[in-house]
């Protein structure tokens, strides 16, 4: 009989014997990787932050859980969760306007689909917000106006004012004005004055608004503005010559006008001259004295003489043609200026001439 020594197996050869080595269960990857978080208000808003997360994406995961967290192990105080999303993507952006700046808080993410995993976890803490409005200065050209009808009669009398920045915060990205008299606000986008138009008498306060970047909005004040109405006659004044006794100094009759409106467009001048009994009036379209009667308002009344009109210049002085004939007697003239809106104002000079 022979001798078989005892033969104890060790537990790998027997899987072996039973069927071969099963595969080896690698341990699974971590299901979200290289997690970072960047945090900034919320452009547009003073009262929130916009807080984006971005990570490396697990192959077998395809949505993800992510939340903001006052916990570090990625969990929240009961009713104190700050906003969370469902997300397939790898990166996901979140807006809350519930954290405090200076105050710990953390991005958890975590796979919901097909499998759960691990939470990551990382931390931020929320800036101090902007909630300073930007500030800047301003100009008006004038603070007084007459409405007007600016070259074109069919449109409604308007007041113009324009409005020059002097200085603004470089935060600012947009600028409106509100001009005072009800009317909505008007977008003032370029560098150039702003030309700013009323259609009715009265005072208004306009106002510039400056808004930042984070929606901070400050009302800058102007000074008010005084639109008036031009119902102020223009003033004239027919000038006395050198030797006004003499007839041959009143040739040419010359004068000044002025308005505190809208400005004098045309200045007339009638000329009438008693001679003996009789009153004669001058014709500068035809440049000769007609006859009249013995009164004077009866002979400016039936009077076809054509009467001097001219534009005064730039300061406001005018003249009449030359006037052939005068000759020894009462000197009688008129002279009336009218403004851009139809105030009249008349003036009359009697001299004695020889």
């Amino acid at each position: 009989m022979s001798f078989r020594p005892s033969l104890v197996l060790p537990p790998l050869v027997v899987t072996l014997l039973l069927g071969g080595l099963a595969p080896a269960q690698a341990a699974p990857d971590d299901p979200v990787t290289d997690l970072s978080v960047t945090v900034v208000q919320k452009p547009g808003s003073n009262d929130g932050w916009e807080i984006s997360a971005a990570w490396t994406a697990n192959p077998d995961a395809t949505r993800y859980s992510v939340l903001i967290a006052n916990r570090e192990d990625g969990t929240s105080d009961p009713g104190k969760a700050f906003g969370n999303k469902d997300t397939a993507a790898t990166s996901a952006t979140l807006v809350s306007s519930s954290l405090t700046d200076g105050v710990d808080y953390w991005i958890a993410v975590q796979p919901i689909a097909p499998a759960t995993g691990d939470v990551a976890v990382v931390k931020f803490t929320p800036p101090p917000l902007d909630t300073t409005a930007p500030e800047g200065s301003f100009q008006l050209s004038r603070t007084t106006a007459f409405l007007s009808y600016l070259g074109d009669e069919e449109e409604p009398a308007s007041a113009a004012f324009s409005i020059t920045q002097v200085s603004v915060d470089p935060d600012t990205v947009s600028r409106s004005v509100l001009p005072g008299d009800g009317s909505a606000a008007r977008d003032w986008a370029a560098d150039t004055p702003f030309h700013l138009t009323y259609s009715r008498a009265g005072k208004f306060t306009p106002v510039v608004r400056l808004t930042d970047e984070f929606g901070n909005t400050s009302d800058v004040a102007l000074p008010t503005v005084w639109v008036r109405l031009d119902d102020i006659a223009p003033t004239v004044r027919i000038t006395r010559p050198a030797r006004p006794g003499l007839a041959s100094s009143w040739r040419v009759i010359r004068g000044t006008s002025s308005d505190v409106g809208n400005g004098v467009v045309m200045v007339g001048a009638f000329v009438a001259q008693k001679r003996g009994r009789i009153w004669w009036t001058y014709d500068f379209s035809k440049r000769r004295w007609l006859e009249g009667t013995s009164a004077l308002q009866r002979t400016l009344a039936k009077s076809r003489a054509q009467p001097s009109f001219t534009e005064p210049t730039r300061s406001g002085a005018w003249r009449t043609a030359a006037i052939r004939g005068l000759t020894r007697g009462t000197l009688h003239i008129e002279a009336i200026a009218f403004d851009a809106d139809f105030n009249v104002r008349l003036v009359k000079l009697n001299q004695q001439v020889r």
